[in-house]
């Protein structure tokens, strides 16, 4: 009976640890991110040109979700903050793409950090960040 209980211990005590890393893994990563100011702001007015874009996952069942790259994994909050325009031209047969995009603000409410997405037909969808508010 008893090295059952100090087994349940380990295996507890060892879940623990493996989770307060992750955290504080997680931690170190947002700390270090870039402070940006008021986020709705800083979707209308951020400028894609020479940034890298991030890879979030889209899925699910119930829709589009897209789930946080930082543990504890949760979904992300999406709010429209930008209503981009499709507007295609022709010029002696040749199409002119010249459709302003869709920008989002998706935030993660634990960590209290957002990535900012670009939507431009018919390009595919862009997300850039993660960023931090003031």
């Amino acid at each position: 009976m008893n090295r059952i209980k100090v087994l349940l211990l380990t295996i507890v005590s060892t879940i623990v640890l493996v989770i307060s890393v992750l955290f504080a893994k997680q931690y170190i990563q947002v700390r270090a991110l870039p402070l940006t100011g008021n986020p709705n702001s800083f979707v209308e007015s951020f400028n894609p040109e020479g940034q890298e874009p991030a890879s979030l996952e889209v899925g699910g069942l119930e829709g589009r979700v897209i789930h946080s790259p930082f543990f504890p994994y949760v979904k992300l909050k999406t709010q429209n903050i930008v209503q981009g325009q499709v507007i295609l031209t022709y010029n002696n047969g040749e199409e002119i793409n010249k459709s302003t995009g869709d920008r989002y603000l998706n935030t993660d409410p634990f960590w209290n950090i957002y990535w900012v997405e670009i939507s431009r037909f018919p390009e595919k969808t862009k997300f850039y960040g993660p960023f931090k508010p003031n």
